[in-house]
């Protein structure tokens, strides 16, 4: 069995370190595993949140065609000409409609939409603790080795020389 170096707590830091930025990589490696496949596995949800995006694409062209109407008067509803609050009825309708669409589009399947926010949300918080941990890994690490050959190393070497010499 592999036993931590315990002789000395340079040496400990600097292993710990590392084993602390391979096991938090592992970690990520793991959870982006497991988020692509969720993703994967819903594929046909994931591709209709994009016809989704295009429904609502739709609909604000629509609802700036109406704005631009309204802003040809500054705003003065009572300087529209019949024909223009005809084309703003009309155009309202149609935006009222392409947004119900949109909103059935991607209210299709509510619970694979919480499943698949809740996993993002997961995902996000195991990226953080990952990287927090590659972060805290390699610092510590560092710490240890520099520690290692300054405080002890150094004079390891210098004892080595002086025997040999």
């Amino acid at each position: 069995m592999i036993t931590p170096p315990t002789d000395n707590l340079y040496k400990f830091m600097s292993i710990f370190g590392l084993v602390v930025v391979f096991s938090s990589a592992a970690f990520w490696w793991s959870a982006s595993n497991e988020y692509d496949q969720f993703f994967e596995s819903n594929a046909e949800y994931v591709n209709s949140i994009f016809e989704g995006g295009k429904a609502y694409e739709k609909f604000a062209k629509k609802t700036n065609e109406g704005i631009a109407i309204y802003n040809s008067v500054a705003g003065d509803q009572s300087l529209l000409s019949e024909e223009q609050k005809k084309e703003l009825d009309k155009i309202l309708i149609e935006s009222e409609k392409l947004s119900k669409e949109a909103d059935a589009i991607i209210n299709s399947n509510p619970a694979t939409r919480i499943a698949m926010n809740t996993r993002t949300a997961k995902y996000d918080m195991a990226k953080y603790i990952s990287f927090s941990g590659i972060f805290i890994g390699v610092l510590v690490s560092v710490f240890g080795f520099y520690l290692w050959h300054t405080r002890l190393q150094k004079y390891i070497d210098q004892l080595h020389k002086s025997n040999t010499a």
